[in-house]
């Protein structure tokens, strides 16, 4: 029992001095913090185009949250994304979403629906990447989305996907 305490002692420890070293440094993440994007085959998932407002909490934490469009309904969601090289203008990220999505009636034989009615899909989904954030603000990400979803019909499925961001911060 002692030995897990003074592991949580020292990662804590660790945790906060690597915290004040970054704040120390001022990056485009930090002096730019509040940003959108436009997102193709982004988040939420499984939007096809998608707009996503975003905040740099700390350099290496960033929170999401946008609404997409896709053929048979619409998605809304948040997320949050961990940046793994903050002080570096190109990073390696990862995130986790969820989202909500609402499927039209457009695709009532595929998924089962009644005529008329709506349904709502509820994923999550992770993704990984590649984030760049230049000192003027423009930011550009890409890399690929893992999808778990569980439709209307019941089918539990995991897809893959490559996206594409594109945005500002100011």
């Amino acid at each position: 029992m002692k030995l897990r305490q003074g592991i949580v002692f020292l990662f804590i420890l660790f945790c906060a001095f690597s915290e004040t070293e970054q704040a120390a440094a001022d990056t485009a993440r930090t002096a730019r913090p509040f940003g959108f994007y436009v997102g193709a085959a982004s988040e939420p998932w499984p939007s096809i185009l998608s707009i996503n407002l975003a905040y740099n909490v700390l350099d290496q934490l960033r929170i999401t949250a946008g609404t997409g469009t896709m053929f048979f309904g619409s998605s809304q969601g948040a997320g949050i994304k961990y940046i793994a090289m903050p002080e570096k203008p190109v990073s390696l990220i990862a995130g986790i979403n969820v989202a909500r999505t609402r499927i039209s009636d457009f695709l009532s034989g595929g998924f089962g629906l009644q005529p008329g009615a709506d349904e709502i899909m509820w994923n999550t989904n992770v993704n990984f990447g590649i984030d760049w954030q230049a000192q003027n603000g423009f930011n550009l990400g890409a890399g690929l989305t893992w999808m778990n979803y569980q439709d209307p019909a019941d089918t539990i499925g995991t897809t893959v996907f490559p996206y594409l961001n594109i945005g500002w911060f100011y």
